[in-house]
């Protein structure tokens, strides 16, 4: 993919990788879909670009399959609902289910670092002591509000992975 820091807008391909997860300051998530299959299976295989533009509040969380497919002792998945789930608490939104949905976020003093320490020590506590059979790679990309409208967009990308 690739991030221009200073408008926010993200292009990316998903070459057979899980889809990004792209939680709204508003709320609403999305999941980055576009691309197509595993990269370098085929010689020729078509590969579809998407496009989204990271706006204050927003973050980005791209991870390996080794995160969804985490087991615990009972063999269960960690599984994409239960990342998106500790994603909305770790940055202090609604879960649905649990809180309004329609109440706005407040992502503001939550830091891409925090984000990332949170998403994986869910599942390590998920998985417990049942051993790991894949890697775990997260990167959170959280675009700040800022303090100072007179700030450069390059003040409030914060990545962390």
């Amino acid at each position: 993919g690739r991030l221009d820091p200073i408008t926010g807008k993200l292009e990316y391909c998903s070459a057979g990788h899980p889809p990004a997860m792209l939680l709204r300051a508003n709320g609403k998530m999305e999941l980055l879909t576009e691309g197509g299959m595993l990269l370098g299976v085929l010689p020729d295989a078509p590969y579809l670009r998407g496009s989204v533009d990271l706006a204050a509040g927003d973050v980005l969380l791209t991870y390996s399959d080794g995160v969804i497919e985490s087991l615990n002792k009972t063999e269960e998945e960690f599984g994409i609902a239960r990342l998106e789930t500790q994603l909305r608490l770790a940055a202090g939104t609604q879960v649905p289910g649990l809180a309004d949905p329609n109440s706005p976020l407040n992502l503001a003093e939550t830091n891409a670092e925090g984000l990332l320490f949170s998403v994986l020590g869910a599942v390590q506590d998920f998985a417990g002591t049942h051993q790991l059979v894949d890697d775990l790679s997260v990167a959170i990309i959280r675009r700040s509000v800022p303090e100072n409208p007179q700030a450069t967009s390059l003040d409030r990308l914060h990545l962390f992975f």
